[in-house]
């Protein structure tokens, strides 16, 4: 359809913290009542008007419709999200903590936890690696983070994206020792107070029914058995 004064179209941003910013098209605009009209198929460029702000970006879900798809919003992520402690400087790819990456309004998390060797104190430790930098950060670390920012927060929703980083513990039955490990902290108040139901992994879940959960994702490499 044509957009014009008889089929205007609203165009809504939703920015930093709770910042809206709202554009219609269609009809008179400007001083001199010039009218919009974009025949169907037609292509323009849309200027909105200038909104500073001091809000922080850790709320930018909380106001959204509840209706709204998940697979409709551009979620901001980052790469080996877990790095800024990482032990090389050619394995750290981000400055800021996971708390810190959560208030500027990232919610896509890449974690690579590692295999737990036998000089590891705890069986069940999941340390997270870049290669073979260790990021010095336990899986089970940031995800406390995230339930408590959940907690603070429980109009907001996490991705994570796990993958076994195996290069730097590649040893005999690390394998099965990462498989353990992470069936045992699956199965842990940690991983499970925010953990988004089964029922619920579906390509038409709604923001609504994803508020105040955590998606896990577990990448290909994960091992034989979670």
């Amino acid at each position: 359809l044509a957009i014009n004064a008889e089929n205007p179209v609203t165009v809504r941003v939703h920015a930093t913290g709770e910042t809206v910013q709202e554009v219609t098209i269609g009809g008179p605009i400007g001083s001199t009542g010039q009218e919009i009209n974009l025949a169907a198929g037609s292509k323009t460029n849309l200027t909105l008007p200038w909104y500073p702000t001091e809000a922080t970006g850790n709320i930018w879900m909380t106001p959204l419709d509840d209706d709204i798809y998940i697979s409709q919003l551009s979620i901001p992520g980052t790469h080996d999200s877990a790095t800024v402690e990482c032990d090389g400087d050619s394995g750290k790819c981000q400055s800021r903590t996971i708390a810190e990456q959560l208030e500027m309004g990232i919610r896509c998390f890449d974690l690579r936890p590692a295999a737990p060797m036998a000089l590891l104190e705890d069986s069940n430790d999941l340390p997270i690696y870049h290669g073979i930098y260790d990021c010095n950060i336990d899986l089970r670390d940031v995800y406390d983070t995230f339930n408590t920012f959940l907690d603070e927060h429980p109009g907001e929703f996490i991705i994570t994206i796990l993958r076994w980083e195996a290069e730097r513990l590649a040893v005999v039955n690390a394998e099965r020792r990462f498989d353990t490990a992470m069936n045992n902290f699956i199965g842990t108040d940690t991983y499970m107070s925010h953990a988004l139901p089964d029922g619920l992994r579906k390509k038409d879940l709604t923001l609504g029914e994803a508020r105040g959960k955590i998606l896990t994702i577990m990448r290909p490499n994960q091992g034989t058995d979670p």
